[in-house]
């Protein structure tokens, strides 16, 4: 998928989560030359989901907060906080798939640092 047509999938999403997705899009882009087809359901999950975060968001802004009282007068998580947490977990683990994340790009890293060692210790011994 090209980056044009990239851009005309999300063009109804809220403008961070465009902007986010266009970061998204030239990762990609740099790591392989263009979007693999079969990479568009989850960077449509990707999109769904911060879509969901900026609304829970906005949600938890102008509501009550991030507390509900519950039946015995009690305080529990809002409604719009814990579909935020959830959204949020679905970004992380989606970000993490595509090697976008700190951690997942330090895993990575390390990943090719030891093949490139097991190489050369073969290579010693042959």
């Amino acid at each position: 998928m090209t980056k044009g047509k990239f851009k005309e999938r999300y063009k109804d999403k809220h403008e961070t989560v465009k902007e986010y997705m266009s970061f998204v899009a030239n990762s990609l882009i740099d790591k392989y030359s263009e979007i693999p087809d079969n990479f568009i359901i989850s960077l449509d999950l990707l999109a769904t989901n911060l879509e969901i975060m900026v609304k829970s968001s906005e949600e938890i802004s102008k509501d009550n907060g991030m507390v509900d009282k519950d039946k015995y007068h009690g305080q529990k998580k809002s409604a719009p906080l814990q579909t935020y947490f959830q959204a949020q977990g679905y970004v992380n683990n989606i970000l993490s798939n595509f090697g976008l994340t700190p951690m997942s790009k330090s895993k990575m890293k390390q990943n090719t640092q030891e093949i490139n060692v097991d190489d050369f210790l073969q290579n010693l011994t042959a």
